[in-house]
């Protein structure tokens, strides 16, 4: 058996219902130190092919929200649907974010599955993390509004400082501040 990251979330879930910290599960995320909410890159439809590689780079992230013109949730793109393309149309220089959708053939509504919202518990946010069998899910306000992501990854570490497992001076700081590419007409010139 392999011990992937689900195992060990679901093994500090437990943890924290065995040793009363189920207080900890039913708090809102909003109000905890989890996810990535500095230095959250953002694409839109119109964000060209060159664009979301330098968002992929520079982010180090292996998914980007992508976002209408005021900031709204619409979709989850990450490296693969891109590697897809790539391998389908060699002649990429002019394709966007819709084109890269398309290509990959999913939906929007597909991606509905991965939202959660800054007033969800930290327990709705394991689940949704465990139900849809992805690595992070996109944080939105009451307003659809993207405000951060959460991974898996964050969830260990959370969790496994909340709970003891590890030791606090590896603590990441959450802080506020969202960027996202713009792609006007007047942007470029």
């Amino acid at each position: 058996m392999i011990l992937g990251m689900e195992r060990i979330l679901q093994y500090i879930y437990y943890k924290c219902i065995n040793y009363n910290f189920i207080h900890l599960l039913c708090m809102p995320i909003d109000s905890l130190d989890i996810g990535t909410f500095n230095d959250l890159y953002c694409v839109s439809l119109k964000s060209s092919f060159n664009e979301v590689m330098m968002a992929f780079k520079d982010s180090s992230s292996y998914t980007l929200p992508v976002t209408n013109e005021y900031g709204r949730f619409i979709y989850l793109i990450d490296t693969s649907m891109l590697l897809n393309v790539v391998l389908k149309c060699p002649t990429r220089v002019r394709l966007t974010v819709a084109d890269v959708i398309s290509y990959n053939g999913v939906l929007p509504e597909s991606q509905l599955h991965r939202v959660v919202y800054e007033t969800d518990s930290l327990k709705e946010v394991l689940k949704k993390l465990h139900d849809a069998d992805a690595n992070n899910v996109v944080v939105l306000d009451s307003d659809q509004v993207v405000k951060g992501i959460i991974t898996t990854s964050d969830m260990l570490l959370f969790l496994g400082f909340s709970v003891g497992l590890f030791q606090k001076s590896f603590r990441n700081v959450r802080t506020e501040t969202i960027k996202t590419f713009d792609t006007s007409p007047d942007s470029f010139q």
